[in-house]
Protein backbone atom coordinates (compact mmCIF):
# COMPACT_ATOMS: atom_id res chain seq x y z
CA UNK A 1 0.00 0.00 0.00
CA UNK A 2 3.24 2.74 0.04
CA UNK A 3 3.98 1.98 -3.17
CA UNK A 4 3.31 3.42 -6.68
CA UNK A 5 1.11 0.11 -7.05
CA UNK A 6 -1.61 1.20 -5.02
CA UNK A 7 -2.09 4.70 -6.81
CA UNK A 8 -2.23 2.66 -10.17
CA UNK A 9 -4.08 -0.38 -9.23
CA UNK A 10 -6.52 1.00 -6.94
CA UNK A 11 -7.36 5.08 -7.74
CA UNK A 12 -5.86 4.58 -11.68
CA UNK A 13 -8.49 1.51 -12.45
CA UNK A 14 -11.45 4.21 -11.66
CA UNK A 15 -9.86 5.75 -14.74
CA UNK A 16 -11.66 2.93 -16.81
CA UNK A 17 -15.29 2.42 -18.33
CA UNK A 18 -17.42 5.06 -20.05
CA UNK A 19 -16.37 8.35 -20.10
CA UNK A 20 -17.09 10.93 -17.69
CA UNK A 21 -16.06 14.13 -16.00
CA UNK A 22 -14.17 13.18 -12.99
CA UNK A 23 -12.16 10.99 -14.81
CA UNK A 24 -8.80 13.65 -15.48
CA UNK A 25 -9.49 14.30 -11.94
CA UNK A 26 -8.71 10.44 -10.83
CA UNK A 27 -5.97 10.81 -13.44
CA UNK A 28 -4.22 13.72 -12.17
CA UNK A 29 -4.67 12.55 -8.40
CA UNK A 30 -3.50 8.88 -9.27
CA UNK A 31 -0.14 10.83 -10.66
CA UNK A 32 0.55 12.92 -7.90
CA UNK A 33 -0.03 9.89 -5.32
CA UNK A 34 2.04 8.29 -7.48
CA UNK A 35 4.80 10.37 -7.27
CA UNK A 36 4.57 10.64 -2.99
CA UNK A 37 3.15 7.12 -2.28
CA UNK A 38 4.30 6.86 1.42
CA UNK A 39 2.86 10.90 2.19
CA UNK A 40 -0.17 10.37 0.68
CA UNK A 41 -1.68 6.95 1.96
CA UNK A 42 -0.18 7.53 5.11
CA UNK A 43 -2.20 10.72 5.11
CA UNK A 44 -5.77 8.96 4.13
CA UNK A 45 -5.07 5.98 6.44
CA UNK A 46 -4.59 8.82 9.51
CA UNK A 47 -7.63 10.64 8.57
CA UNK A 48 -9.88 7.86 8.53
CA UNK A 49 -8.42 6.74 11.79
CA UNK A 50 -8.94 9.80 13.37
CA UNK A 51 -12.32 9.59 12.20
CA UNK A 52 -12.96 5.99 13.59
CA UNK A 53 -11.75 6.80 16.83
CA UNK A 54 -13.21 9.97 17.60
CA UNK A 55 -16.44 8.00 16.84
CA UNK A 56 -15.25 5.51 19.19
CA UNK A 57 -14.87 8.22 22.03
CA UNK A 58 -17.99 9.54 21.40
CA UNK A 59 -19.74 6.81 22.44
CA UNK A 60 -18.67 8.10 25.93
CA UNK A 61 -20.59 10.05 28.30
CA UNK A 62 -17.18 12.08 28.80
CA UNK A 63 -17.05 12.77 24.72
CA UNK A 64 -20.20 13.27 23.20
CA UNK A 65 -18.86 16.80 21.84
CA UNK A 66 -16.66 14.58 19.12
CA UNK A 67 -19.72 12.77 18.15
CA UNK A 68 -20.76 15.74 15.18
CA UNK A 69 -17.64 16.41 13.99
CA UNK A 70 -16.52 13.01 13.76
CA UNK A 71 -19.88 12.36 11.76
CA UNK A 72 -19.38 15.84 9.82
CA UNK A 73 -15.46 14.26 8.91
CA UNK A 74 -17.13 11.32 7.91
CA UNK A 75 -19.28 12.44 5.17
CA UNK A 76 -17.32 14.91 3.31
CA UNK A 77 -14.19 12.20 3.77
CA UNK A 78 -16.94 9.96 2.84
CA UNK A 79 -17.60 11.97 -0.95
CA UNK A 80 -13.71 12.58 -1.47
CA UNK A 81 -13.07 8.62 -1.33
CA UNK A 82 -17.10 7.33 -3.15
CA UNK A 83 -15.78 10.21 -5.93
CA UNK A 84 -11.85 9.50 -6.53
CA UNK A 85 -11.03 6.66 -4.66
CA UNK A 86 -14.22 4.81 -5.88
CA UNK A 87 -14.59 6.34 -8.96
CA UNK A 88 -18.37 7.20 -8.63
CA UNK A 89 -18.46 3.64 -6.93
CA UNK A 90 -17.78 1.99 -10.43
CA UNK A 91 -20.93 3.42 -11.53
CA UNK A 92 -19.06 4.27 -14.97
CA UNK A 93 -17.84 0.93 -15.69
CA UNK A 94 -20.22 -1.09 -18.27
CA UNK A 95 -20.45 -4.22 -15.92
CA UNK A 96 -20.97 -2.69 -12.71
CA UNK A 97 -23.59 -4.05 -10.30
CA UNK A 98 -24.36 -4.77 -6.45
CA UNK A 99 -22.77 -8.05 -6.61
CA UNK A 100 -19.08 -6.40 -7.05
CA UNK A 101 -19.80 -3.34 -4.64
CA UNK A 102 -22.12 -0.94 -6.57
CA UNK A 103 -22.93 1.83 -5.50
CA UNK A 104 -19.83 1.65 -3.63
CA UNK A 105 -19.36 1.61 -0.22
CA UNK A 106 -18.05 5.02 0.70
CA UNK A 107 -21.24 6.29 -0.80
CA UNK A 108 -23.72 4.00 2.18
CA UNK A 109 -20.92 5.87 4.76
CA UNK A 110 -22.14 9.37 3.87
CA UNK A 111 -25.47 8.14 4.67
CA UNK A 112 -24.81 6.65 7.82
CA UNK A 113 -23.00 9.83 8.58
CA UNK A 114 -26.34 11.96 7.90
CA UNK A 115 -28.45 8.64 9.66
CA UNK A 116 -26.81 9.23 13.09
CA UNK A 117 -26.85 12.66 13.35
CA UNK A 118 -28.19 13.83 16.06
CA UNK A 119 -31.65 14.95 15.10
CA UNK A 120 -33.16 18.65 16.92
CA UNK A 121 -35.71 16.88 18.30
CA UNK A 122 -35.21 12.98 18.65
CA UNK A 123 -38.07 10.84 18.39
CA UNK A 124 -37.95 8.47 21.78
CA UNK A 125 -40.39 5.48 23.10
CA UNK A 126 -41.94 8.16 25.35
CA UNK A 127 -43.55 9.59 22.10
CA UNK A 128 -44.60 6.98 19.84
CA UNK A 129 -47.26 9.09 18.67
CA UNK A 130 -44.25 10.39 16.47
CA UNK A 131 -43.17 7.21 14.93
CA UNK A 132 -44.82 4.37 14.15
CA UNK A 133 -41.48 2.35 15.26
CA UNK A 134 -39.05 3.07 17.45
CA UNK A 135 -35.75 2.80 15.47
CA UNK A 136 -32.37 4.33 15.67
CA UNK A 137 -33.06 6.06 12.17
CA UNK A 138 -35.99 7.69 13.48
CA UNK A 139 -33.33 9.46 16.29
CA UNK A 140 -31.08 10.82 12.91
CA UNK A 141 -30.78 13.82 10.67
CA UNK A 142 -32.57 12.26 7.93
CA UNK A 143 -34.85 9.99 10.26
CA UNK A 144 -36.50 7.16 9.15
CA UNK A 145 -37.88 8.10 6.08
CA UNK A 146 -34.82 9.32 4.45
CA UNK A 147 -33.22 5.97 5.26
CA UNK A 148 -35.93 4.32 3.98
CA UNK A 149 -36.04 6.06 0.85
CA UNK A 150 -32.54 5.83 0.82
CA UNK A 151 -32.68 1.61 1.20
CA UNK A 152 -35.28 2.10 -2.00
CA UNK A 153 -32.60 3.91 -4.00
CA UNK A 154 -30.05 1.80 -3.26
CA UNK A 155 -31.58 -1.73 -4.03
CA UNK A 156 -33.56 -0.56 -7.06
CA UNK A 157 -30.89 1.83 -8.79
CA UNK A 158 -28.46 -1.13 -8.32
CA UNK A 159 -30.92 -3.78 -9.84
CA UNK A 160 -31.60 -1.44 -12.85
CA UNK A 161 -27.74 -2.18 -13.56
CA UNK A 162 -28.32 -5.78 -14.24
CA UNK A 163 -29.75 -4.56 -17.87
CA UNK A 164 -26.70 -3.57 -19.14
CA UNK A 165 -25.34 -5.32 -21.99
CA UNK A 166 -22.20 -6.27 -20.23
CA UNK A 167 -23.72 -8.07 -17.51
CA UNK A 168 -25.60 -10.55 -19.90
CA UNK A 169 -23.16 -12.31 -21.67
CA UNK A 170 -22.74 -16.05 -21.03
CA UNK A 171 -19.88 -15.19 -19.17
CA UNK A 172 -19.98 -11.66 -17.93
CA UNK A 173 -20.94 -12.63 -13.96
CA UNK A 174 -18.30 -16.08 -14.38
CA UNK A 175 -15.56 -13.86 -15.52
CA UNK A 176 -15.76 -11.38 -12.70
CA UNK A 177 -16.11 -13.77 -9.91
CA UNK A 178 -12.76 -15.31 -11.70
CA UNK A 179 -10.81 -12.24 -11.54
CA UNK A 180 -11.57 -11.61 -7.83
CA UNK A 181 -9.60 -14.85 -7.13
CA UNK A 182 -6.20 -13.03 -7.80
CA UNK A 183 -4.10 -11.99 -4.45
CA UNK A 184 -6.40 -13.72 -2.94
CA UNK A 185 -4.95 -16.43 -0.37
CA UNK A 186 -5.98 -20.16 -1.35
CA UNK A 187 -9.05 -20.51 0.16
CA UNK A 188 -11.28 -17.58 -1.05
CA UNK A 189 -9.10 -18.05 -4.26
CA UNK A 190 -9.95 -21.83 -4.70
CA UNK A 191 -13.65 -20.49 -3.66
CA UNK A 192 -13.88 -17.87 -5.95
CA UNK A 193 -12.51 -20.69 -9.08
CA UNK A 194 -15.17 -22.75 -8.32
CA UNK A 195 -17.84 -20.64 -7.86
CA UNK A 196 -17.07 -18.97 -11.29
CA UNK A 197 -17.31 -22.54 -12.76
CA UNK A 198 -20.74 -23.01 -11.69
CA UNK A 199 -22.19 -20.15 -13.04
CA UNK A 200 -20.08 -20.18 -16.14
CA UNK A 201 -23.14 -19.61 -19.09
CA UNK A 202 -25.60 -18.24 -16.83
CA UNK A 203 -24.63 -14.65 -16.65
CA UNK A 204 -28.07 -13.84 -18.31
CA UNK A 205 -30.21 -15.84 -15.83
CA UNK A 206 -28.14 -14.81 -13.01
CA UNK A 207 -28.43 -10.83 -13.65
CA UNK A 208 -32.38 -11.50 -14.63
CA UNK A 209 -32.15 -13.26 -10.59
CA UNK A 210 -30.04 -10.72 -9.10
CA UNK A 211 -32.49 -7.79 -10.52
CA UNK A 212 -35.50 -9.19 -9.23
CA UNK A 213 -34.67 -9.91 -5.78
CA UNK A 214 -32.49 -6.84 -5.54
CA UNK A 215 -36.21 -4.58 -6.78
CA UNK A 216 -38.26 -6.84 -4.09
CA UNK A 217 -36.00 -6.37 -1.48
CA UNK A 218 -35.98 -2.52 -2.11
CA UNK A 219 -39.80 -2.17 -2.55
CA UNK A 220 -40.81 -4.53 -0.17
CA UNK A 221 -39.72 -2.28 2.50
CA UNK A 222 -42.37 0.03 2.46
CA UNK A 223 -45.06 -1.99 2.78
CA UNK A 224 -45.51 -2.54 6.75
CA UNK A 225 -46.55 -6.20 6.62
CA UNK A 226 -42.91 -7.48 5.38
CA UNK A 227 -41.09 -4.70 6.53
CA UNK A 228 -39.04 -7.06 8.81
CA UNK A 229 -38.61 -9.89 6.46
CA UNK A 230 -36.77 -7.61 4.24
CA UNK A 231 -34.40 -6.08 6.48
CA UNK A 232 -33.64 -9.64 6.97
CA UNK A 233 -33.52 -10.62 3.16
CA UNK A 234 -31.34 -7.29 2.97
CA UNK A 235 -28.60 -8.82 5.42
CA UNK A 236 -28.70 -12.32 4.06
CA UNK A 237 -28.00 -11.00 0.20
CA UNK A 238 -25.78 -8.27 1.44
CA UNK A 239 -23.39 -11.28 3.48
CA UNK A 240 -23.77 -13.18 -0.01
CA UNK A 241 -22.81 -10.88 -2.01
CA UNK A 242 -19.98 -9.77 0.11
CA UNK A 243 -18.20 -12.89 -0.05
CA UNK A 244 -19.11 -13.90 -3.30
CA UNK A 245 -19.07 -10.99 -5.35
CA UNK A 246 -16.67 -9.02 -2.79
CA UNK A 247 -14.74 -11.03 -1.68
CA UNK A 248 -14.54 -9.59 2.14
CA UNK A 249 -13.26 -6.37 0.10
CA UNK A 250 -10.27 -7.51 -0.98
CA UNK A 251 -8.86 -7.15 2.84
CA UNK A 252 -6.69 -10.21 2.30
CA UNK A 253 -5.00 -9.09 -0.79
CA UNK A 254 -2.89 -6.44 1.01
CA UNK A 255 -4.49 -3.68 -1.12
CA UNK A 256 -8.05 -3.52 0.22
CA UNK A 257 -9.01 -0.24 1.39
CA UNK A 258 -12.58 -1.01 3.20
CA UNK A 259 -14.47 -3.98 3.64
CA UNK A 260 -16.92 -3.16 0.63
CA UNK A 261 -20.78 -2.80 0.47
CA UNK A 262 -21.70 -5.48 2.32
CA UNK A 263 -21.09 -4.71 5.71
CA UNK A 264 -22.11 -1.16 5.47
CA UNK A 265 -24.98 -2.29 4.20
CA UNK A 266 -25.43 -4.73 7.23
CA UNK A 267 -25.52 -1.14 9.11
CA UNK A 268 -28.22 0.41 7.27
CA UNK A 269 -30.82 -2.07 7.84
CA UNK A 270 -30.19 -2.25 12.04
CA UNK A 271 -30.52 1.57 11.45
CA UNK A 272 -34.16 0.57 10.46
CA UNK A 273 -34.61 -2.60 12.72
CA UNK A 274 -37.27 -2.06 15.30
CA UNK A 275 -35.99 -1.81 18.77
CA UNK A 276 -37.94 -3.22 21.97
CA UNK A 277 -38.37 -0.89 25.33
Amino acid sequence: MLTKKFAAEIIGNNTMGRANIIKSSIHFLALVVTAHPVIFDVTFGVIQLTIGICLLFSALSTAKYLLKPALGASFFWSLVVWTVGEGLGGLMIPQSSMLQGAPGAAFVYGILSLALWPATNPVTSSKPQLAKRNTIAANGFIGETGVKIAWVFIWVSTALLELQIGNHAPGAISAQIKGEATGEPYPIAAFDRWLAHTTASHGMLIALVLMIVQVLIGIWILRPFTYKATLVAGMIVSIIYWIAGQNFGGMFTGFGTDPNLGPSMLLLALLMWPLTT
